[in-house]
C-alpha cells in the first residue's frame, strides 16, 4: 500500500507520530512545507535545529499546486492524508489521483480553514468530537471522531524516582490559559511542583516523569495530547472534567485510568489522596498505562482510518476498480463511495457498468419527460415530480441543462433540494451555456449564487471536448452545506471557556465569494 501524507513538517506534536504508525502499514511519502526556523524561533527553540525534520516533497499546498505532477515519477498513492497543523493549507489539486482522500482536523477550534480544507477530501476525522456537526454541516462528508494519542517509542516510564509531587509539562500563555497558570499556584501552595514549557522529545519525557503525578487543564475543553501521553509513561494524570464535551469519560473511568477534577477543592483532595497512598496511585498508574496502550496509541488510530475507508471504498486499497480515461468523464468527478446517483439529463448510460464495478448501488434516472425505460436506469423520475417524494441519493449529476426548460438557478435549487448535507452535485455545462451563466467569467458571482442555495462550490473543471476545432466543457462540483461557515464557527467558539478571536476575525474577513 502506498500512502501520500500531506502536513507540515512538524515533529513536536502529532504529525511525526502519525508519520510513524503510517509508515508502519505503507510506504509513504510525505509532502508539504517544512517545520523551519520560523517555527522553532515562534516556540521559543531558535537553537534547536535536532528537532527539524524534513518532508520527503517540500512545496506548499494550495490551490496552485498540482499533487499528482511532483509526486515521484510512477509512484500513486492508494490513500492520500492530510493532517492539518498551524492553520496551513491543504487543498492542492489531486485531479488524476484516483483513491480516497482523508482529513485529519485536530485543533478545529483555532482553525476554521480545516472547514474548507475538509470539503475537499472523502473521509474527515476530528480530533474533538464537538465539531464533527459542525464540520458535517459545512459539508464535509463521512466525519467521525478520532481522539489524539500515544505513541509508545516517545511515551513510556524514564524508571526514575520522582523530584516533585506534582509536574506539570505544557503551554502557559496568556489569556489561554490563565486557569491553567492560577490552578498551578493553587496546587503550589500545598504540593512541589516540577513545572516546564516548550518542553520536546525526551525533555518532555523527563519532565512529565519528574513528578509523582502529573497536572492538565484542557483550557478550551478539548481532549488534549497529555491525556493519553502521561498515562504511556506512567504517571497518574490529574485532568479536569471539561473534556467530556469531548469524550473523556467515555474513553477513561475516574479513578480507574485517570482523575478527574470538577473544582479547586476536588483538584487539592484528589492530590493530597494519592500522593498519600502511593500503592493506590501505582495501581492507577498500571491501568492508565495498560489502557493507552491497549486501546489509544497512533496504530490503533491508523487503523481506525484504514478500516473506516475500507468499509466506503470497494477493493480498498489492492484492488480498486480504477478510471482508465477516455469517454469516462463522469468517473473522476462522482465520488468514488458514491451508493445512490440521482442522474438528471440521464447522461450515465455508458458509464453506469463502470460505476457499478466501483460500487455504485442505485441510479435514478431523471428527465423532463419519461417516455420509455431503456434497462439502464433502476428507475425513473419526472423532472417536474422530483420535490414530491425523497430519493435518498447521496450525489446528483445534471446535463443537457437546455432541455430542463428552466432558469439555471432553479436548476441548482431543485437538484441540491435532492441531496442531504455532504451531498455532492456534479454539473456538466457547454460552453454556451457557461456563457450565459457566467458572463465575464465571473467566477465569485457563481460561488456566491451556490452560497445562496447552501451548496459550496469546490472546484471548476475545463474538460475538452473531441472534435475538429478545439472545444470545451465546464464542470462543476458543488457540495451541499446547511450553515455558513461563519455561524458554525462562532457557535463553536461560543463555547470555549477563553476568547478565541483570530480564528473569528479569519472568518469575517473573508471575501463574500469566500
Amino acid at each position: 500500500m502506498k500512502i501520500c501524507i500531506l502536513a507540515i513538517a512538524n515533529p513536536l506534536h502529532w504529525v511525526g507520530p502519525y508519520v510513524r504508525a503510517f509508515r508502519r502499514v505503507a510506504d509513504v511519502v510525505t509532502v508539504g512545507p517544512p517545520f523551519g526556523m520560523e517555527f522553532l524561533e515562534g516556540l521559543g527553540l531558535p537553537g534547536r535545529t535536532d528537532l527539524l525534520s524534513p518532508n520527503d516533497i517540500e512545496t506548499n499546498l494550495g490551490r496552485d499546486v498540482d499533487l499528482a505532477g511532483i509526486l515521484p515519477d510512477g509512484w500513486r498513492p492508494d490513500l492520500i492524508v492530510a493532517i492539518s497543523n498551524f492553520g496551513r493549507s491543504l487543498s492542492p489539486q489531486m485531479n488524476g489521483l484516483d483513491c480516497p482522500k482523508v482529513y485529519l482536523s485536530i485543533d478545529t477550534w483555532q482553525s476554521p480553514l480545516d472547514f474548507l480544507d475538509a470539503l475537499h477530501y472523502d473521509y474527515v476525522f476530528a480530533a474533538q468530537k464537538v465539531f464533527v456537526p459542525h464540520l458535517k454541516s459545512t459539508g464535509s462528508r463521512n466525519a467521525y471522531w478520532l481522539p489524539l494519542a500515544c505513541d509508545p517509542e516517545l511515551h513510556y516510564p524514564t524508571g526514575a524516582v520522582p523530584t516533585a509531587s506534582i509536574s506539570f509539562a505544557g503551554a502557559i500563555a496568556p489569556s489561554i490559559h490563565d486557569e491553567r497558570t492560577r490552578l498551578l499556584g493553587l496546587l503550589g501552595e500545598q504540593f512541589s511542583i516540577h513545572q516546564a514549557s516548550r518542553v520536546y522529545g525526551e525533555d518532555y519525557r523527563q519532565a512529565i516523569c519528574a513528578g509523582s503525578l502529573t497536572f492538565n487543564h484542557a483550557a478550551v475543553n478539548d481532549l488534549n495530547m497529555r491525556i493519553f501521553e502521561a498515562p504511556a509513561m506512567g504517571v497518574p494524570l490529574l485532568t479536569n472534567r471539561a473534556s467530556d464535551v469531548n469524550g473523556l469519560s467515555e474513553l477513561f473511568s475516574h479513578q480507574e485510568h485517570l482523575l478527574i477534577y470538577d473544582n479547586d477543592e476536588q483538584l487539592l483532595e484528589l492530590a493530597d489522596t494519592y500522593l498519600s497512598d502511593p500503592a493506590s496511585a501505582r495501581r492507577l498508574s498500571e491501568a492508565g498505562r495498560r489502557e493507552v496502550l491497549a486501546h489509544h496509541t497512533y496504530d490503533h488510530r491508523v487503523s481506525e482510518i484504514l478500516a473506516r475507508v475500507s468499509e466506503g471504498f470497494r477493493g480498498f486499497p489492492g484492488a480498486m476498480p480504477s478510471w482508465a480515461g477516455g469517454d469516462g468523464v463522469w468517473q473522476q468527478y462522482i465520488p468514488r463511495d458514491a451508493r445512490c446517483v440521482l442522474d438528471v439529463g440521464m447522461g450515465l448510460a455508458e458509464e453506469l457498468p463502470a460505476l457499478r464495478a466501483r460500487g455504485l448501488v442505485r441510479c435514478v434516472g431523471c428527465a423532463p419527460q419519461i417516455a420509455a425505460r431503456e434497462n439502464v436506469w433502476d428507475e425513473l423520475q419526472a423532472w417536474s415530480t422530483l420535490e414530491d417524494a425523497p430519493l435518498e441519493v447521496d450525489t446528483v449529476v445534471v446535463s443537457r441543462m437546455g432541455a430542463l426548460e428552466e432558469e439555471p438557478t432553479a436548476v441548482f435549487r431543485r437538484a441540491l433540494g435532492a441531496l442531504p448535507v455532504g451531498g455532492t452535485l456534479v454539473v456538466r455545462l457547454t460552453e454556451i451555456e457557461w456563457a450565459n451563466l457566467v458572463p465575464d467569467n465571473d467566477t465569485g458571482g457563481l460561488v456566491r449564487t451556490f452560497l445562496a442555495l447552501d451548496g459550496h462550490l469546490l472546484n471548476i473543471y475545463l474538460d475538452p471536448l473531441p472534435g475538429v476545432r478545439p472545444r470545451h466543457v465546464f464542470t462543476l462540483c458543488i457540495r451541499k452545506r446547511s450553515r455558513p461557515l461563519l455561524d458554525v464557527v462562532e457557535e463553536g467558539l461560543s463555547t470555549l471557556p477563553v476568547a478565541y478571536n483570530d480564528a473569528l476575525d479569519w472568518v469575517r474577513n473573508l471575501a463574500p465569494n469566500q
